[in-house]
């Protein structure tokens, strides 16, 4: 293969569950999975190095109570 050197500033993705997300429950199992091992291995494999541990922008408090455990 060939590799290539690039500079530039990083690119930070978010994770959001909107208030009236029709199924709440099933965003917060989709979250825990995107930012626990399997989900950062995947990103990793696409090239998107993972956060760890994941990091809230706004305060925690805002978080549903199942993911405040696993995010900083």
């Amino acid at each position: 293969g060939t590799t290539i050197t690039m500079m530039g500033k990083p690119i930070v993705y978010g994770v959001t569950i909107p208030k009236n997300a029709p199924n709440p429950e099933l965003a917060i199992e989709f979250v825990r999975f995107l930012i626990g091992p399997e989900g950062q291995a995947i990103m990793e494999q696409q090239g998107q190095p993972p956060i760890v541990p994941a990091v809230a922008c706004t305060g925690r408090e805002k978080l549903p109570a199942s993911l405040r455990t696993i995010v900083k």
